[in-house]
């Protein structure tokens, strides 16, 4: 005789949810959730606007950073929590967005954990332009 099953849905309304964390950036870095979304606001211009990612817990971990521009121009700063802490298959450990203001969508990079020190480049949106290096930026604003 078999097994009967009963799947439920994760999440709320049949449908998946995963962790959200808000942030807005400014004049103080910013440390984001190392997992699920990191919804980040970018409300003041000619500031730093730095980010740090965490390292990840665990292999597979996935976190997804979206940027809402809420100014007239865009650069912001994703570090990574420190210079050990690399992205994967590159020896850079910062991910900087600049936007064209004329798309209103916004910019998102997306990160799998490749290891407990390694997060995979996994997505990025086509509406912003990212460019990628290694700093020590990850220990407060550059």
């Amino acid at each position: 005789m078999g097994r009967e099953y009963h799947k439920r849905p994760v999440g709320f309304a049949g449908g998946l949810s995963v962790p959200l964390n808000t942030v807005s950036l400014g004049t103080a870095v910013q440390t984001l959730a190392n997992e699920g979304v990191n919804l980040v606001t970018k409300g003041t211009s000619g500031v730093a606007n730095d980010m740090i990612l965490p390292a990840p817990s665990i292999k597979g971990q996935v976190v997804t950073v979206a940027v809402d521009n809420q100014t007239t121009s865009l650069e912001a700063n994703l570090n990574t929590e420190s210079t050990g802490v690399l992205f994967w298959g590159s020896t850079v450990n910062t991910a900087t967005i600049g936007v064209d203001e004329t798309v209103s969508i916004s910019p998102f990079i997306e990160f799998t954990a490749a290891s407990t020190s390694q997060w995979a480049v996994t997505g990025l949106s086509s509406t912003g332009q990212w460019t990628f290096s290694l700093t020590t930026g990850s220990t407060g604003q550059s």
